[in-house]
């Protein structure tokens, strides 16, 4: 049992595959003591102390296991705080909406309608900027969503960097990591005197203030090279835009975001006769949209138990 808890320098890749890998024994009841502890250590790695102090009170009821209590508990009160408010979430949104040419009576409605819903939510932030979350009583992504997404466009990159040919098309930003991919110095083309065109469409208000209250995505979000269309009526403000720039070069690539909850990439490409699709595999991806057991699987503690985290959280 003494190797088990030794601290090893794992990483944070290290400790989303012992996540990924540990998933279905924690599903079992009740995991054995090692399982317990190999899962606490994985969730301390990722900086989620609140979900790791919990399993740790659970472990506490196993007599067994108490010589380890005070080594995990000790990490856990090294890291710091792990809860991602909605105040800050909020405070997040208005620094990446400062940057975009939206008019404030576009969205206000809107962001009022996301306050009253991110109240009843409970975000926590990883080290490596993921998010996890706890909504009506289920964890969701738990896994390095961050790194899946972002590895989905590297290879389509390659072309758009070299080959520059029209606008790229982005069909929704929640989560944003494709969107802060795509904003990086080396996903811009190459070509000289080539600014490549993003279109961004998204139709609900809610996921995309989820998506902007993720993370600072930077000052690149207001380049001019940036064009929003957000709303219900996204798609239809996307195709007036073409039609006043009918002189544009119209072969574009649209980009389907997996986790978007209502894609319109079909429709989009309507717009753009010439369009490549670029639609990244997620068979292995946990989304809010995901089967129930997969949630299952990947959530180690029950229903009640996370809701008591999340009462505990203010909400």
């Amino acid at each position: 049992m003494t190797a088990i808890i030794e601290h090893s320098s794992m990483t944070t890749e290290q400790a989303w595959a012992k996540i990924r890998d540990l998933g279905p024994k924690m599903g079992t009841n009740p995991p054995d003591v090692p399982t317990k502890i190999q899962w606490i250590q994985a969730l301390l790695t990722l900086g989620l102390r609140t979900l790791a102090l919990h399993e740790i009170q659970q472990l506490a009821t196993d007599v067994a296991s108490h010589a380890h209590l005070v080594d995990l508990i000790a990490h856990a009160d090294r890291l710091p705080e792990d809860l991602y408010s909605a105040d800050e979430r909020e405070q997040t949104i208005l620094k990446n909406l400062f940057r975009l040419d939206l008019p404030s009576e576009h969205y206000e409605s809107h962001l009022q309608l996301w306050r009253s819903a991110a109240s009843q939510q409970v975000w926590f932030r990883c080290i490596d900027t993921n998010v996890v979350r706890i909504d009506q009583g289920r964890v969701e992504q738990l896994q390095d969503i961050q790194s899946a997404f972002r590895t989905m466009i590297d290879g389509a990159l390659v072309e758009f960097v070299q080959r520059p040919r029209g606008p790229l098309v982005l069909d929704g930003i929640s989560p944003p990591w494709i969107l802060e991919r795509l904003l990086e110095d080396d996903a811009q083309p190459t070509t000289l005197g080539f600014r490549q065109r993003l279109l961004v469409v998204h139709t609900q208000w809610d996921s995309f203030f989820d998506g902007l209250s993720t993370i600072d995505l930077g000052e690149r979000l207001g380049d001019d090279r940036i064009q929003w269309f957000v709303g219900a009526d996204a798609v239809d403000q996307l195709g007036a835009f073409v039609e006043e720039h009918n002189g544009n070069a119209h072969s574009s690539v649209v980009i389907s975001n997996p986790a978007n909850h209502s894609p319109q990439s079909p429709a989009i490409q309507v717009l753009f006769p010439r369009s490549t699709p670029k639609k990244p595999h997620t068979t292995k991806l946990c989304t809010a949209s995901s089967p129930g057991d997969t949630h299952r699987v990947m959530t180690p503690t029950g229903v009640h138990d996370l809701v008591a985290i999340s009462r505990a959280c203010g909400c």
